[in-house]
């Protein structure tokens, strides 16, 4: 992933380098104050099941949990969140919804 600016990888870094087509190089930033919560989990596995469904639907989504900074991958120290656009956020609920 091609990072503009300084390098650093911030949340807005790595949330404008999503998308749903699965490429990663940057295009544009997706602003913290811009993201909703869409849903919560127990694991990071749901989640990231449910940022592909969105993201095969062409919403991009971001999944937010605490690993005790990459300790314990794959484990969650309390609930995940499922993150969006606030104008993605009705079709993201919906597609949730939905199951599947």
């Amino acid at each position: 992933m091609s990072v503009p600016g300084d390098g650093l990888l911030t949340l807005q870094t790595i949330a404008g380098a999503l998308r749903p087509d699965g490429a990663t190089e940057y295009v544009g930033p997706m602003r913290p104050d811009e993201l909703v919560l869409a849903g919560e989990f127990l694991s990071p596995q749901h989640a990231e099941i449910a940022r592909a469904r969105l993201a095969a639907a062409g919403i991009t989504a971001l999944v937010q949990a605490d690993d005790a900074g990459g300790m314990y991958p794959g484990v969650a120290l309390g609930r995940v969140r499922l993150l969006v656009k606030a104008e993605d956020l009705p079709a993201a609920q919906q597609l949730l919804a939905e199951g599947g």
